[in-house]
């Protein structure tokens, strides 16, 4: 079985720290401009990155709190996936960009869904994920029955009346309702078992969810909430993946770990408290104020545009596995104003090579 590090080097993006990805209302204001090109670019080269840095976070973090290797049976999608081949104007709008954990793609495996055709099913749409829109960000779980038996696939449902009264538990805790009550703007009270015979009876099997939005700006703290939801989402996901393999779930040890894992968690910050102390790096917590001022609004996607979202200093882009930021060339500090002609774009690894008593502009010496 393949080592859940040697699964994250299938998986690009370079760990970077949770504590220097931000979704701020620069971020926001993206999805609602009027140049598709430079809309389209952005999420491709800057926002998907990040995402992909929180989703590997949280791979980590479910491998952690459950012992289970995701990898074994899912992959990674992303959307919009998109190549940058045609120089033509784009037409295409794109106002979201999503990550998801869901079934791999494989022959052999799904051995508990037969598909209405009675050919092999090679592929499952159950997924696990969070968007980034113009809204905020939201934390989903997809089904969808896609030319499966109505037979095998009310397996899931019959999982999900089983295990109500617990699922329900993690749905308040995730803050996660029931998709089709959104988008029918059914807001009633109702009894979920009488909702699921229902539905069982109408062979109306999907029992999609999604969170409220969590807004801008969206900083660590929101990051690491995210995170700790799709954490607690994991055990549907997995439940579902092993139904459709055709084998015995394990959602009650699972739910077991992340019981063990929120207790762990509330010990820990009581402990964290309590060795606070007061001391103060002076010269650290200048460096971190001159990071933390941010960038005029517009301005970072005119940098990244400009230098062709490449690193100006070593031309890698987000391709090649790093995050792309903008550097001032002259520091705050030392008089360095808020202007296009005094930023230049660099990637994370090189950034931390850089020191604010370093004014070279990286753009002149290529």
């Amino acid at each position: 079985m393949k080592s859940i590090l040697d699964c994250y080097k299938k998986f690009k993006c370079v760990m970077e720290k949770l504590e220097n990805i931000v979704f701020d209302i620069e971020d926001r204001n993206l999805f609602l401009i009027d140049d598709l090109r430079l809309k389209a670019d952005a999420i491709r080269y800057s926002i998907l990155p990040k995402m992909e840095i929180v989703m590997n976070y949280a791979i980590n973090q479910i491998h952690k709190v459950y012992s289970v290797n995701i990898f074994d049976d899912g992959l990674i999608s992303k959307a919009p996936n998109f190549r940058r081949k045609r120089e033509n104007e784009l037409k295409h709008n794109y106002n979201y960009a999503h990550l998801m954990l869901g079934g791999k793609r494989e022959k052999g495996k799904w051995h508990g869904f037969k598909r209405i055709d009675d050919k092999e099913t090679q592929i499952v749409n159950f997924g696990l994920g969070f968007e980034l829109n113009q809204t905020g960000l939201l934390i989903f779980l997809t089904t969808n029955r896609f030319n499966v038996k109505s037979f095998d696939y009310k397996k899931t449902f019959e999982f999900l009346f089983r295990y109500d009264e617990t699922i329900s538990q993690i749905q308040k805790l995730t803050r996660t309702v029931d998709w089709y009550g959104i988008n029918r703007k059914n807001w009633f009270i109702v009894d979920r078992k009488e909702m699921f015979k229902t539905m069982f009876e109408k062979e109306d099997f999907d029992y999609p969810m999604i969170s409220d939005e969590i807004e801008y700006p969206i900083t660590y703290e929101k990051l690491k909430l995210t995170i700790d939801r799709l954490t607690l989402l994991y055990p549907i996901l997995h439940s579902y993946l092993q139904i459709a393999k055709g084998e015995k779930i394990i959602f009650k040890k699972l739910i077991q770990k992340a019981n063990d894992w929120l207790l762990e968690e509330v010990e820990e910050k009581v402990d964290t408290k309590r060795q606070e102390d007061n001391i103060i790096d002076l010269e650290l917590a200048q460096l971190k104020a001159e990071v933390k001022i941010k960038v005029m609004p517009g301005i970072r996607w005119q940098v990244f545009q400009r230098d062709n979202w490449k690193c100006v200093a070593c031309g890698r882009s987000a391709e090649d596995e790093i995050i792309l930021h903008v550097d001032h060339i002259t520091p705050r500090s030392k008089g360095g104003r808020d202007e296009l002609d005094n930023y230049q774009t660099l990637c994370n690894i090189c950034n931390i090579g850089k020191s604010n008593k370093d004014e070279t502009d990286l753009r002149k010496a290529q």
